[in-house]
């Protein structure tokens, strides 16, 4: 099968099968719906007077809070996330104020100076989709 929209900047690419390993369903719209349905998640960086060792922490609790170090080893930055939830379920307003309380009880913060947020999907069951995809879906 050629790749369609193979161009001279990228090469045409031939297969026989696509094998879809991924926690995102892109062959079915209804399956996408049902199987993987939308979350919100949250994300802060904030400046703080003693940062964590540079490493990736998480806790188990629902929602679950995540803190990396960022920058520099002489910088004290933070990223900060977590909170995430069904999309729609809560008011983001609202989370981004809870991720920041939960933020400046462990750590003390001199400055928040980024938001994002971002929309994810995530399955009902946590494993991931595995499939052998017959069509291109397009």
């Amino acid at each position: 099968m050629r790749c369609a929209g193979a161009t001279a900047l990228v090469p045409e690419i031939r297969f026989d099968q696509v094998v879809c390993v991924t926690h995102f369903n892109s062959t079915d719209g209804l399956m996408l719906y049902t199987a993987t349905p939308p979350y919100q998640s949250y994300l802060l960086a904030a400046k703080v007077r003693q940062p964590p060792e540079d490493w990736l922490y998480w806790d188990n609790s629902d929602p679950y809070y995540y803190v990396r170090r960022i920058g520099e080893l002489n910088e004290s930055k933070v990223w900060v996330g977590g909170c995430d939830h069904r999309t729609g379920a809560e008011d983001s307003t609202k989370t981004v104020e809870r991720l920041e309380d939960w933020t400046h009880e462990r750590f003390d913060v001199t400055a928040v100076v980024d938001r994002w947020s971002a929309e994810l999907f995530e399955p009902t069951d946590g494993l991931p989709m595995i499939c052998v995809i017959d069509r291109l879906g397009v």
